[in-house]
């Protein structure tokens, strides 16, 4: 058997390895030490074209920019905007030039620039932090508009499981993981501090963006097949709390806004749900799964819910005379891949009606 002393020898010498190798990478590995949605200066492709997704024609290329945004130009002497939201905002399965905020750009003109800190499945709570954090930083003191599209991901996730929903509040660490790709290592424990660790997360990352394109048509393809199969579902549970904290994430919103001397403008999002039964528009859905069950809300339900949501986002934007943007996008397949996300053929629309709304209230 080994004694104490062999075992505290390679203990000692395994960690003077560690020691090393962290000193070696801290000299040749750079990481943001700030919070950032987006790696600065990074892209990767996202390899969609084969998934078979309604108007995806080619894989996305997702790009960010210095400011870890997804942007198109330079932002210095001009009106900026900044655009807040989840994966609807984000549109990772879109190149930069058939995004919505790149096409609200280039129909603003020149004088404009639009940088979008979108961010996949993130919802009201995390816009909050991202707000909070963002608006404060020197790289967009001169930021005019925070223009925020949301209410989709507060209704699924509260619908999907209330309670889990309504606590993610007291998990502050999980909350800014989600919120930001990169934080201020003082925002960190101590391993996640560590060069070795971002390295090997670096690694991590890069083999989830090279997945292998067949396997990202698989995984579309099993979300509509499961949808499709699921019992469903058409009573909601009581929105009365949920509809609570997204109230109070809105206020809280214009409240970061004021502070900082932003103007929040807010977009009510649209979607393919109706009450009305459409076999077509039902083929498109993959929203609505029942934690814990294999259940989904139905298409009717998810419809009745967020016309919940963009009411009281209209109610609390009338209440304080902040611009609200009622969204009009048909509920047609032909602008959507699947029951909410844009195709190039939607973010043209969004663009157009963005755009139109912001000319009528001399922005």
């Amino acid at each position: 058997m080994l004694n104490i002393k062999v075992i505290l020898r390679i203990l000692f010498m395994f960690f003077l390895l560690l020691i090393i190798i962290e000193l070696f990478l801290s000299l040749i590995c750079t990481f943001p030490n700030d919070y950032y949605v987006g790696t600065p200066n990074s892209k990767f492709i996202w390899p969609v074209a084969q998934s078979n997704l309604n108007g995806i024609e080619r894989d996305a290329v997702v790009e960010f920019d210095k400011y870890g945004t997804r942007s198109s130009s330079a932002k210095e002497n001009k009106t900026q905007l900044l655009i807040f939201g989840g994966s609807t905002a984000v549109c990772s399965a879109l190149s930069q030039e058939d995004t919505w905020s790149y096409k609200l750009e280039k129909k603003l003109g020149n004088p404009y620039w639009v940088g979008n800190v979108g961010r996949d499945g993130i919802n009201s709570y995390h816009h909050v932090l991202q707000a909070r954090h963002l608006l404060e930083k020197e790289d967009f003191k001169d930021v005019k508009y925070a223009v925020f599209f949301m209410g989709i991901n507060d209704l699924n996730g509260y619908i999907g499981s209330p309670d889990t929903f309504l606590k993610q509040a007291e998990d502050i660490k999980k909350l800014y993981q989600i919120s930001f790709g990169h934080l201020p290592n003082k925002k960190l424990v101590f391993y996640r501090r560590l060069t070795t660790f971002k390295v090997l997360q670096k690694i991590k990352r890069r083999k989830f963006k090279t997945l292998d394109p067949l396997k990202i048509a698989f995984l579309f393809k099993e979300q509509f097949r499961k949808r499709k199969e699921a019992n469903k579902i058409e009573v909601l549970p009581n929105l009365a709390p949920g509809l609570n904290s997204f109230k109070t994430n809105i206020y809280k919103l214009i409240s970061l806004c004021k502070k900082n001397g932003v103007e929040p403008i807010f977009v009510q999002q649209t979607s393919l749900w109706s009450e009305e039964e459409s076999k077509e528009n039902e083929e498109f859905i993959i929203s609505g799964p029942i934690r814990y069950t294999q259940d989904y809300f139905s298409m009717s339900a998810l419809s009745r819910g967020l016309d919940h949501y963009n009411k009281v986002l209209k109610e609390t934007c009338n209440e304080n005379n902040i611009l609200l943007i009622p969204l009009t996008i048909p509920k047609s397949t032909k602008y959507y891949y699947d029951d909410i996300h844009y195709n190039k053929y939607g973010t043209e629309l969004v663009s157009d009606s963005i755009y139109n709304h912001f000319k009528q209230n001399s922005i």
